[in-house]
């Protein structure tokens, strides 16, 4: 698949220029197996990725589409 991964690197890039840290969950030989990033607020980082392009979905709250792929990406606070 040719782009495979496309929308994880657009949304890390959208996090990392935003000083917002993340963590992709579960760390995995492919890194690109999952979806799901760890970061410390999700409305601030939902913000960021919207901000970048992404959008928002009905289905979840923490769930956000990438406008350039159409893949999914999902949040996940870290509350501890």
């Amino acid at each position: 698949m040719r782009d495979e991964g496309v929308h994880i690197m657009h949304a890390e890039a959208a996090l990392y220029r935003g000083g917002i840290p993340f963590l992709q969950l579960p760390w995995q030989m492919n890194r690109f197996a999952s979806n799901t990033l760890m970061v410390p607020c999700v409305p601030e980082a939902k913000a960021c990725l919207c901000h970048a392009g992404f959008r928002e979905t009905p289905r979840s709250l923490a769930l956000l589409i990438d406008r350039q792929t159409g893949r999914s990406i999902r949040l996940y606070e870290d509350r501890t």
